[in-house]
């Protein structure tokens, strides 16, 4: 049974792994431009454009919600008002924004 899961595995795997460049280099015609993706006005982009236009997207909008993570935790953290369990929350958010 073990060995049957492995050759499907192994078959899914290489049939994936010669399938992959054919699709990457292909062109692929747009109907609108996208943003993070290639240059402005572009008609035509590769998958890996694509792939690298949604990780800079995923960058920039991790970006943005851990700046405003920080910036709740510094809220929290100027009104716990020296009180440790609110103090030490304010600083877990913001640690965690970091992370």
């Amino acid at each position: 049974m073990k060995n049957k899961k492995k050759t499907i595995l192994y078959s899914l795997l290489s049939i994936f792994l010669v399938f992959i460049p054919s699709v990457t280099f292909a062109q692929y015609k747009l109907l609108e431009s996208l943003p993070f993706v290639g240059t402005a006005g572009a008609t035509s982009i590769t998958l890996s454009d694509y792939l690298l236009g949604v990780f800079k997207f995923a960058i920039a909008t991790v970006g943005i919600a851990s700046l405003i993570m920080i910036t709740i935790g510094g809220y929290f953290y100027i009104i716990s008002a020296g009180n440790q369990a609110k103090n030490g929350h304010a600083k877990e958010i913001i640690w965690n924004a970091l992370l």
